[in-house]
């Protein structure tokens, strides 16, 4: 995949916040591949994403709904409220409506499951015996994939000059 981007536009600037560590980099290493996106700061915690939020200023917070010391519902709320212009985009593993409603009402922008489904396969063991088995797969990496299409997608939105002068 090769982006295009106009060297007069600057990069979509994006926050990723998960209390999952290996989820996290792992957004943050495709997120980074992309030509048009500025990965400028990872949390590991809704507080964390506040504080981070108002210092770094990103256009866009990829956000887990279910995280620990802030959930992520009140994290968007509270990020909105200081800072209406940021897009909070709820990335997570919950496909409880009241999670999705709750993001929704708290000002997120969107909302997008992890896409983590059970897939059926059929493999042989060491012995070469054939087996069946269900596994977890994280969809062949669509679901970074499909990020990185919505925080592209918010260049239609108001952005702010770059920070580091023309």
């Amino acid at each position: 995949m090769v982006d295009v981007v106009d060297d007069d536009t600057p990069p979509v600037r994006v926050l990723v916040v998960d209390d999952h560590a290996l989820f996290r980099h792992g957004l943050v290493s495709v997120l980074r591949t992309a030509a048009d996106v500025e990965v400028v700061g990872e949390a590991r915690d809704g507080l964390e994403a506040i504080e981070l939020a108002a210092t770094l200023e990103p256009d866009v917070v990829l956000m887990d709904v279910r995280m620990p010391t802030v959930n992520g519902i009140e994290a968007a709320r509270r990020i909105r409220l200081a800072q209406p212009s940021v897009r909070v985009l709820m990335l997570t593993e919950s496909e409880d409506e009241d999670d999705l409603f709750g993001a929704l009402r708290a000002g997120a922008t969107g909302y997008l499951l992890k896409e983590v489904a059970t897939r059926r396969d059929r493999r042989r063991d060491p012995l070469g015996r054939e087996r069946s088995g269900a596994r977890l797969a994280l969809d062949d990496h669509q679901a970074p994939f499909g990020v990185q299409r919505h925080v592209s997608a918010t260049r239609g939105g108001t952005r702010r000059p770059p920070a580091h002068g023309p």
